[in-house]
């Protein structure tokens, strides 16, 4: 496997050790490719090789790329692996950059890519994670339908720690989100919806790193916000345990792996009413939906739920039963080990 930036609070992090921890107990050999990340630790506890190569696309250094595909070719040219599977349409394009493979090629594609060019989806199979996101492959990227199998995230509850719990705040009501502090997250619209909320007793636990951290924090000062922005943590369990709402407020979230292991504390949460949100969130049912980038329509839902906190809790338990009935690892497992399987047998795609 391929896959950038192996870090903590990254969901295509998590899914990629997710998805080679379900191999490994298949008892099929999986390797990764990867530039780093503060989560590799968690990789080699599963005894899995790791290639250390200068595949982070967002350097876009020719010279990694180069090396990455060497690597590549030395790692394939034997014959020992039959699947080179990606996480990122960067890592599509360098495995289209090698001429004679003999092996097939799965693409996983684990983000929302409006405006960008239409290359990186030259992989025998091309696996989105969502139908929000096969939905915009086909309309905005022109992939060929053919080549396209929906393949929803999974979560291992075995992986979490329901016991741990760190010692809530006294006289609070803690809302909690988990992600990348990137545009893509729309984390402004938190932001401004607790300046709306005005309320003390209500603390925002933002959880992640990245480019737009500094802009967050000083708006946080500059408005005096009870807001904590935690740049890493060991533990995503203790979090979720303290917290009283888990909150996402993407504007095109591909899937919402953060949703999924809300669920699994049956946690009330609050969402944007769009992308692969929606598809894990029946509005009122197993948690609410807010019309994305309306940061006073969130605060005003936020101050609802807080006030009818016994209908919210009944929210989560209905996503806690959605989430271990649809998205186990036994499934997910067993439909790439298909998809796998029906390539290596497909004796019309090239080798």
């Amino acid at each position: 496997m391929i896959s950038p930036n192996f870090n903590k609070v990254c969901g295509r992090s998590r899914m990629v050790y997710n998805l080679i921890s379900g191999l490994k107990e298949k008892n099929i050999h999986c390797e990764l490719i990867t530039n780093g990340g503060d989560n590799i630790a968690k990789l080699k506890s599963l005894n899995v090789k790791v290639h250390f190569e200068d595949v982070n696309p967002e350097k876009k250094n020719i010279s990694g790329f180069l090396k990455a595909r060497s690597k590549l070719i030395g790692l394939t040219q034997s014959g020992e692996f039959e699947i080179v599977h990606v996480h990122h349409r960067f890592h599509d394009l360098l495995l289209s950059s090698v001429t004679f493979q003999n092996y097939r090629s799965v693409h996983t594609v684990h983000s929302y890519l409006s405006g960008k060019r239409s290359f990186g989806f030259n992989a025998d199979l091309i696996v989105p994670v969502s139908f929000f996101i096969r939905d915009h492959l086909i309309k905005d990227h022109r992939v060929n339908t053919k080549k396209l199998t929906t393949i929803h995230n999974f979560i291992n509850p075995g992986d979490y720690n329901f016991d741990m719990k760190l010692e809530k705040l006294p006289g609070h009501f803690v809302i909690l989100t988990i992600g990348r502090f990137h545009p893509e997250k729309d984390l402004f619209t938190q932001l401004k919806a607790m300046k709306y909320l005005n309320n003390p007793n209500v603390k925002l636990l933002i959880c992640g790193e990245g480019e737009e951290g500094k802009l967050y924090s000083d708006f946080i000062k500059e408005n005096k916000l009870n807001v904590e922005l935690i740049s890493k943590t060991d533990n995503i369990s203790s979090l979720i345990s303290m917290s009283d709402i888990c909150m996402m407020s993407s504007v095109n979230e591909p899937f919402g792996l953060f949703v999924l292991e809300s669920g699994l504390y049956r946690k009330p949460f609050i969402g944007a009413n769009s992308g692969g949100i929606k598809e894990l969130i029946d509005n009122q049912i197993t948690g609410f939906l807010f019309p994305a980038r309306d940061p006073e329509k969130l605060a005003m839902l936020i101050r609802e739920t807080i006030n009818n906190f016994d209908a919210a809790l009944k929210c989560g338990e209905n996503l806690y039963r959605k989430v271990i009935e649809n998205f186990t690892p036994e499934r997910g497992i067993e439909e790439y080990i298909n998809c796998y399987n029906k390539l290596l047998n497909d004796q019309t795609i090239r080798k």
